[in-house]
């Protein structure tokens, strides 16, 4: 046996023990990984979400849906990781390299359990209940909240508004805002700041002194900092509060160390929708844009070579997840690449958004496909290799949610016609790949033969032919792959069946 199979082979022995054992002390230290076990009894992904920092930019998500699973995390120190599922919303755990964590997801719930040997999640819950038990903290807090009413308060006892995504559950509660109250209230609001301000130093000075690892100590300081960072945000969100945007936009949460912060992503998006983008959102049926190419150019103006660069970086993503055009994306891109020279960052954007695949070689109209295992089709090929076969075509993306909300019923649907001459065919117009393939998952939709993404939105003559703005859209081909109706029914209720029964008892 070669050394390299022997090393192999030992590191797999070491992961099956870690999730076997019956006892924490025997679950092998793994140097800078967390180990995840996970027995999953649920019909959804299983997510551990690190935050999407500058440093973790290149994975920050670990999904699984298997039954019985191992994932390792890379950890070179301890972070706040969020578990959850689409049905859970996320609890916050404190873990560190050498961890390990076993868990059982059921549909209403995750249980965990936590080796013994490392203490960072209790440490994390012991000091966090011990400042909320702190009379200084109470003090201020009482202070704060006070205050607070008179602007804005929750109403934690009205029915909350309950929201997912592919990984985890939201629970919102209504907000009631005294907008005519805030002019003439100016003074209250200094005072507010003022303590917000004072309630943020004392927590960090709080962690100072307690007898923690550096790592969580430093943790606690940068989650103190986006807890003051929302309070303020909300201010400027509903009353536009000039005081709220200097604070917003002062060295406190923006400087030249913002790439060490783990939730720079937050903090530098958020300066760039208040400070960078001037031209206002607008609002398509299915979606909302927001001019990020702004913020691209003129992000210079505003950051050190580093931030720029970083502040750009997002930008490309958010122009992708904001529907910017292909072309404009693409042009951004290439200035990036040539002028940053950053093989992470662009190996990211490649990847991520397939960047690197040229939509116009070889198919230059049709509408070019990938499916899950990254290989490239056509429209036209697919319909050669089905005819014979009425087409039904089913534009969506992950982000419409008319377009999820139906998705449960296809399988009915599919099952239904499993013997009729009718091909199915899925086609998101998703620019995200991760986006879309965690959809896939989560929809049980990969098993779905013919389930791709739409590579050459703005080119593709089919798509300009059919006017294809807002989706779900869903058309009918013909037997010879000419359409029969360009707004077919969905898959909710019995019209699809009646529908396509029309066509196939010709």
């Amino acid at each position: 046996m070669t050394l390299r199979k022997s090393i192999s082979l030992i590191l797999f022995t070491l992961l099956l023990f870690s999730c076997t054992s019956k006892k924490d002390n025997e679950v092998p230290k793994l140097k800078n990984e967390l180990i995840v076990c996970i027995e999953n009894y649920s019909d959804n992904q299983i997510a551990l979400r690190k935050e999407a920092s500058y440093q973790n930019i290149d994975k920050s998500l670990y999904t699984s849906k298997k039954k019985i699973d191992t994932i390792n995390i890379k950890l070179d120190s301890g972070e706040f990781i969020y578990l959850s599922h689409k049905k859970i919303v996320p609890d916050t755990l404190f873990l560190g390299k050498g961890d390990s964590i076993k868990i059982k997801a059921y549909e209403d719930r995750i249980e965990y359990t936590l080796n013994s040997y490392n203490q960072n999640n209790k440490q994390f819950r012991e000091v966090t209940q011990k400042l909320r038990k702190d009379k200084t903290y109470q003090s201020f807090k009482k202070q704060i909240d006070s205050l607070t009413d008179i602007f804005y308060s929750i109403n934690h006892n009205k029915k909350p508004m309950i929201g997912n995504n592919d990984y985890q559950k939201f629970v919102s509660y209504p907000v009631k805002v005294n907008r005519d109250v805030y002019p003439s209230k100016h003074e209250e609001e200094k005072i507010l700041f003022k303590l917000l301000n004072k309630l943020y130093v004392y927590k960090i000075d709080f962690f100072k002194k307690e007898e923690l690892p550096n790592d969580l100590k430093e943790h606690l300081r940068y989650k103190s900092l986006i807890e003051y960072n929302n309070k303020l945000k909300l201010f400027y969100r509903y009353f536009k509060s000039k005081a709220a945007k200097d604070k917003l936009n002062s060295t406190i949460f923006i400087n030249d160390s913002l790439l060490l912060n783990p939730y720079s992503k937050t903090l530098m998006l958020s300066f760039l929708r208040k400070n960078v983008i001037k031209s206002k959102p607008t609002y398509t049926r299915s979606r909302q844009y927001i001019n990020y190419v702004e913020a691209f150019d003129n992000a210079p103006l505003y950051f050190n070579d580093s931030l720029t660069k970083y502040a750009r970086f997002l930008s490309i993503e958010a122009m992708i997840n904001f529907g910017e055009s292909f072309n404009v994306t693409r042009s951004k891109f290439n200035e990036f690449k040539n002028q940053y020279q950053d093989d992470r960052l662009n190996t990211i954007l490649e990847d991520k958004y397939l960047l690197d695949i040229d939509i116009f070689d070889n198919i230059k109209n049709d509408v070019k496909l990938i499916n899950h295992n990254q290989e490239i089709s056509s429209l036209n090929d697919l319909i050669k290799n089905n005819n014979g076969n009425y087409i039904f075509i089913d534009f969506w993306a992950s982000w419409c949610f008319p377009c999820r909300e139906s998705m449960p019923d296809y399988q009915k649907v599919i099952n239904k016609f499993s013997k009729e001459k009718i091909t199915f065919l899925y086609l998101s117009i998703d620019k995200n790949k991760d986006s879309w393939l965690s959809a896939v998952k989560t929809e049980n939709m990969e098993s779905y033969q013919h389930s791709y993404m739409v590579l050459n939105q703005e080119s593709a003559e089919f798509l300009k032919s059919i006017k294809l703005i807002n989706i779900p859209r869903y058309i009918l081909l013909d037997k010879q792959g000419k359409i029969l109706h360009e707004n077919a029914p969905g898959p909710k209720g019995d019209e699809l069946t009646i529908f396509l029964n029309k066509y196939l008892s010709k």
